[in-house]
């Protein structure tokens, strides 16, 4: 350190550091939702997740067709961008 830099460090970080806290996470919600008995209250926010999943993957595919990137080679028997 006698030139001034700091050099950071880096922490591993493993996939499976993620698994137990996101699923716990997610059970819990899915119980407190189904012990309320009332499942209309989630219907809208999974239908934008749905909606939002898709329109992600049209934009994807829109902008690897339009970026014109050389390892974009759809093979979609319906693809019309």
């Amino acid at each position: 350190m006698a030139d001034g830099s700091i050099i950071a460090r880096r922490r591993r970080i493993s996939i499976d550091s993620f698994i137990f806290p996101s699923v716990s996470f997610l059970y819990v919600c899915i119980e407190s939702n189904s012990i309320s008995g009332n499942v209309d209250e989630i219907a809208p926010l999974l239908s934008m997740f749905f909606l939002m999943c898709y329109g992600f993957v049209n934009l994807a595919c829109a902008l690897q067709t339009l970026l014109k990137t050389p390892n974009w080679r759809p093979r979609f028997k319906y693809y019309h961008w």
